[in-house]
């Protein structure tokens, strides 16, 4: 029996080095008993949200992002359309978010999407969500092709969305047929496509590919 020993994605001094949003209920009760409610943003996304926390000083981060598929049993999360399709993005991040917190953060990925042209990225790390698309395809994640485990972050203040860190390799590396991902020949070629169709990105991809990996 092989085992792993793996630290978890959270915010930390050599982490994910971003400022922690800590949110504090009106009451003095624990913010992780408090209910949980959701709302509609202004694209006419879903969210939820902690109900109870006092107002923010400031909601534009950071933010510790997760897209899953499994996010209903999260505390705070927010769906974003993209090519024609819903998916889910959980908040680790503050765990526990206000609803303004949420639909700052949720209105703020979807502008961001919508963006997304054939030379534009919007506010997307072009490096980093470059490098992280090259260790997903290679690795054949399938978790990644099924739209979870997918990290992001935004600092305090920062317009930028930063692809990472990689995380949820058990299904890697021929461990699951799912797509063809056993075939140990090529790249996953699915994966999140309204990236894939960027100029500025698939440039990005072959420059990494190309100059960086060795034997």
């Amino acid at each position: 029996m092989a085992i792993l020993l793996a630290k978890r994605i959270e915010v930390g001094k050599g982490r994910v080095d971003i400022d922690e949003i800590e949110n504090a209920s009106t009451s003095g009760a624990d913010t992780g008993t408090l209910p949980l409610a959701r709302s509609v943003n202004s694209y006419g996304n879903e969210f939820q949200y902690v109900s109870g926390l006092k107002q923010a000083k400031n909601n534009t981060g950071g933010y510790l992002l997760d897209m899953d598929v499994y996010y209903t049993g999260e505390r705070s999360w927010f769906a974003v359309q993209a090519d024609g399709r819903t998916y889910h993005i959980v908040l680790k991040s503050p765990e526990d978010a206000t609803e303004e917190q949420v639909r700052y953060i949720s209105e703020y990925v979807q502008e961001q999407i919508n963006s997304i042209g054939t030379n534009s990225l919007g506010s997307f790390g072009l490096d980093s969500l470059a490098r992280t698309f090259l260790v997903e395809a290679f690795a054949k994640n399938v978790d990644y092709i099924r739209h979870s485990s997918t990290y992001m972050y935004k600092y305090k203040d920062s317009s930028a969305l930063v692809s990472g860190p990689v995380w949820d390799f058990d299904l890697a590396l021929g461990n699951d047929p799912e797509n063809n991902c056993d075939n140990p020949k090529g790249f996953a070629s699915t994966g999140y496509a309204f990236f894939q169709s960027n100029a500025a990105f698939r440039k990005q991809v072959r420059k990494v590919f190309n100059n960086e990996p060795n034997p």
